[in-house]
């Protein structure tokens, strides 16, 4: 009664894919322009470059406004050069989405922060969905690590 019995043969995974962090971007970006979303990809340049600009310049909560008065006095830009980067406004095609992309490139040129990183840098683990088993849901128990509750004699 105590011992427990495996049904089926040893279950083996292959490894996650590893793709280029260059092919997997350049492929969410061939996506994003198949379907028109380039407020979408917009938004993905804007938030990046936020995210330098909050470490290296603590705008951390500031609104576009702000954020773009302060790279114009830090870049000595003109403020329509760098509104595009930041401020949140409507893309509507690819034309706007260029302008966006110039504008983040411009801004990380003179503030002197390097890109992201390149695409064959290192490689992304790609298709990292969770398989079936991996993921405990809601309804299911969780495994637990005491032998007595999974079935198991405390000296295996």
């Amino acid at each position: 009664l105590a011992h427990v019995r495996r049904l089926g043969g040893v279950v083996t995974r292959d490894p996650p894919v590893r793709v280029p962090a260059a092919e997997l971007a350049m492929g969410v970006a061939d996506l994003l322009q198949r379907h028109g979303h380039a407020q979408h990809a917009a938004d993905h340049v804007r938030a990046g470059l936020r995210a330098d600009l909050d470490r290296v310049l603590g705008t951390d909560g500031a609104d576009d406004a702000a954020v773009v008065a302060l790279l114009a006095r830090t870049t000595d830009l003109d403020r329509d050069r760098v509104a595009p980067a930041v401020a949140a406004t409507p893309v509507a095609d690819d034309d706007d989405l260029v302008a966006v992309v110039a504008a983040a490139h411009l801004v990380r040129d003179h503030l002197g922060l390097a890109p992201r990183p390149a695409a064959t840098d290192r490689p992304v683990d790609a298709l990292l969905l969770p398989r079936v088993g991996d993921v405990a849901t809601p309804d299911a128990p969780s495994p637990s690590d005491d032998p007595a509750e999974a079935g198991q004699r405390p000296d295996e």
